[in-house]
């Protein structure tokens, strides 16, 4: 059974379609993890033979707005040749 749900991720949620850009905007109201609660995930779509959808994915997850405010509001340092997101 272990092996089944491995790597298994369900949320639920409202959701919008772009038809013009073949995406679909997922709200997460609900997930197994809760740090997704308030996130969007925007998927691709395409319609495929034997009336199926295929759907592909373009984020991963976008944030609730207010934690990309604060990742935006968070201090940059450097460090070597990379730029780090310092927590606040």
């Amino acid at each position: 059974m272990r092996a089944a749900v491995a790597g298994l991720t369900t949320y639920f949620g409202r959701y919008t379609v772009g038809t013009v850009s073949h995406t679909v905007t997922h709200v997460v109201e609900g997930a197994m993890s809760p740090d997704w609660i308030g996130g969007k995930l925007v998927r691709m779509y395409r319609f495929i033979p034997l009336g199926r959808i295929e759907l592909r994915v373009v984020t991963r997850l976008l944030p609730p707005i207010a934690s990309r405010r604060a990742a935006l509001a968070s201090p940059l340092t450097r460090s070597s040749n990379s730029v780090k997101l310092s927590t606040v």
